[in-house]
C-alpha cells in the first residue's frame, strides 16, 4: 500500500508513476477518475490518497475495530460517571457547593456528539496506518493523563465542578505543572480520536465548540475556587490545582 499526501486543490501524489496527478476522492475514500469539468468534491479536497484498500479495511474489518474501540471509550465514559456521582455525594456530605450547572448538559451533549462523529464519519473514512497509529498512541496518553488525574484527586474529582469549602488546592501528580491536566487529556482526546480514522472534520467541529466551553468551564472554576479560597481571582497562567480538572 502507498500513502499519498494531503490533496488540497484535488492533487495528490502517486508511488506508482513518481508524478503529480489529479484525482477525485470520495467520502469513502475511494479514488477515481478526473471529472470532465475538472472539479473536485469538498470533501476530497482535503483527505488522504490511499493506493488501494486501507489495511484492516477489508471486508468491513475496519468498521468493527473502530466500533470496538468507541465501545472501550463510551465504557471509561461510564466508568467515569459512576465515580462523579460517588464523589458527589461524598463532597454534598460536606457541604460542598456545584457552579457552573448551567453548562454542564452541553458538555455531555458535545461529548455524546464526539463519539457519535467518531463512528459516523469513521465508517466512511480509510484507516491510513501513517496518521493512525500516532492518533492512537495519542489517545491512550490522553486517557493515561485524565485516569492520573482520577488518582491524584481522589474523591475530590467530578465531571461537575464541585468544591468543598475548607479543602486546600492539590499540588500533586500532574498539578505539579498544570492548573487543569484533565482537560489537557480532553483536547488531546478532541483531536486523537475522529482522525484515527481520518475523521478530521469530526476533530475540527469538537476542537471549536470545546474550546468554547473550556473558556466558560475554566472561568466557572476558577471563580469558585476564589470564593471558595477567599482569594483574589487566580490568574489562568498560574499553576496550581482545581478540584474538577
Amino acid at each position: 500500500m502507498a500513502i499519498g499526501a494531503l490533496v488540497p486543490g484535488g492533487y495528490g501524489w502517486s508511488r506508482w508513476s513518481g508524478q503529480v496527478s489529479w484525482f477525485e476522492v470520495g467520502l469513502d475514500g475511494g479514488v477515481g477518475q478526473r471529472r470532465p469539468d475538472g472539479r473536485l468534491d469538498l470533501v476530497g479536497d482535503l483527505v488522504a490518497v490511499v493506493d488501494g484498500p486501507a489495511a484492516g479495511d477489508q471486508d468491513g474489518q475496519g468498521d468493527e475495530s473502530l466500533a470496538a474501540g468507541l465501545v472501550v471509550i463510551a465504557l471509561e465514559r461510564v466508568a467515569e460517571l459512576v465515580i462523579s456521582r460517588r464523589n458527589l455525594a461524598w463532597a454534598i456530605s460536606r457541604s460542598g457547593r456545584e457552579h457552573g450547572a448551567r453548562h454542564y448538559p452541553f458538555m455531555v451533549l458535545l461529548h455524546t456528539g464526539l463519539l457519535v462523529g467518531c463512528l459516523v464519519e469513521g465508517t466512511h473514512r480509510a484507516f491510513v496506518p501513517a496518521l493512525g497509529w500516532p492518533m492512537v498512541a495519542v489517545v491512550v496518553l490522553a486517557q493515561a493523563i485524565r485516569w492520573w488525574c482520577i488518582a491524584v484527586l481522589g474523591p475530590r474529582w467530578n465531571t461537575r465542578i464541585v468544591v468543598v469549602p475548607g479543602l486546600p488546592l492539590i499540588d500533586d501528580g500532574p498539578y505539579r505543572w498544570l492548573r487543569h491536566p484533565n482537560y489537557v487529556a480532553v483536547v488531546l482526546e478532541g483531536i486523537a480520536l475522529p482522525l484515527v480514522h481520518t475523521g478530521w472534520l469530526t476533530a475540527v467541529i469538537f476542537t471549536v465548540a470545546n474550546a468554547g466551553l473550556l473558556r466558560v468551564r475554566i472561568s466557572a472554576e476558577n471563580a469558585a475556587m476564589t470564593q471558595a479560597l477567599g482569594e483574589a481571582p487566580l490568574p489562568m497562567t498560574t499553576p496550581s490545582a482545581v478540584p474538577a480538572s
